[in-house]
């Protein structure tokens, strides 16, 4: 679950899921900017993985293969260097 400072929470059916939509609403281009590597691909392309699954988001492609652990790292990573200050909790 991500609760963003103005009460906005996504909790989706999936972390791949909420990670992914919690990633839209940041902004596609500013997550991929910060170079964020999924099993050696960034987080955040215009490419799809030739080895894993992701969510698509015409043009964008979200690595999600992870586990929800690492998913929780990352989404805190993203809102630490963005000073968002997103509650991420695993639920």
């Amino acid at each position: 679950m991500v609760r963003f400072p103005d009460g906005t929470t996504l909790a989706e059916k999936t972390a791949a899921q909420t990670l992914a939509l919690t990633i839209e609403r940041i902004g596609f281009e500013k997550v991929s900017s910060l170079g964020i590597l999924v099993n050696s691909e960034n987080i955040v392309s215009k490419s799809k993985s030739e080895t894993y699954q992701d969510v698509y988001f015409d043009p964008f492609y979200v690595k999600t293969h992870s586990n929800t652990q690492q998913k929780k790292k990352h989404l805190e990573q993203i809102s630490d260097f963005f000073d968002l200050k997103l509650e991420v909790t695993i639920i």
